[in-house]
């Protein structure tokens, strides 16, 4: 699976911490982890990982996760937003 490019778990009824497993998976362009249960903070390897290629990642992260690398932060209503307006990476949204 670590040539897999696109990971899409939204709305699966996950729960707990994000597994640091994804970071394995360095071919992602496209990340969708939010409107499950996840949470705590992002683990770091996973956005050492991604630091270099700028997946699109999706997480519930203005609540139920801490995360730093991801390109947008999605609430419940299922809106979401990017992360990078206004900075140097605006471009990534």
């Amino acid at each position: 699976m670590t040539l897999l490019r696109s990971l899409y778990l939204q709305a699966n009824k996950l729960s707990g911490p994000v597994p640091n497993e994804i970071s394995q998976l360095v071919q992602l362009n496209t990340i969708r982890v939010e409107a499950n249960d996840l949470t705590g903070v992002m683990p770091a390897d996973i956005c050492q990982v991604y630091a270099s290629t700028f997946p699109n990642f999706y997480a519930d992260c203005d609540a139920e996760i801490t995360c730093e690398c991801c390109t947008y932060c999605c609430s419940d209503g299922g809106n979401c937003s990017c992360q990078y307006v206004g900075t140097e990476f605006a471009f990534l949204c």
